[in-house]
């Protein structure tokens, strides 16, 4: 389920940051609902977003030296997406360390299990290996 957010527009009431901040919340959410991959749909759209804000920063740097409520406004929508960028940043990290020990874990399991291979009634050691080698998706 791809949802496409509009393009942004940072002269037209920052809706650029807006949809970012949408676009976070979204995937806050996800990831706490555990829809992983909704996160890997927003994506794409985060990283667009991302690269449309980083070209309309002079733009958005010099609305931010007036002093007007839209200046006041946008520092509001930035101190915003700044707190969800870090929360972001947070949970991705934490997922990211649990796939790592999930899969440290899994190894040491396996070798654990299996003795590091099968062994015969003598106890000589069998160089096949019956236990299949599992796929875990390390692209989050």
């Amino acid at each position: 389920m791809k949802k496409i957010l509009k393009p942004p527009n940072i002269a037209k009431e920052n809706s650029g940051i807006k949809d970012l901040i949408i676009l976070l919340n979204a995937e806050i959410a996800a990831i706490n609902n555990g829809d992983l991959d909704h996160v890997l749909d927003l994506y794409e759209q985060k990283t667009l977003l991302l690269e449309t804000l980083k070209a309309a920063s002079p733009g958005i740097e010099a609305q931010l030296t007036t002093k007007t409520a839209d200046s006041k406004n946008l520092r509001n929508d930035l101190t915003e997406l700044l707190s969800l960028i870090q929360e972001d940043a947070q949970l991705l990290a934490n997922m990211t360390k649990a796939t790592k020990e999930i899969i440290v874990e899994i190894a040491r399991i396996r070798g654990r299990h299996n003795l590091d291979g099968l062994y015969g009634s003598a106890g000589e050691k069998h160089p096949e290996v019956v236990s299949f080698e599992q796929q875990i998706d390390r692209s989050v």
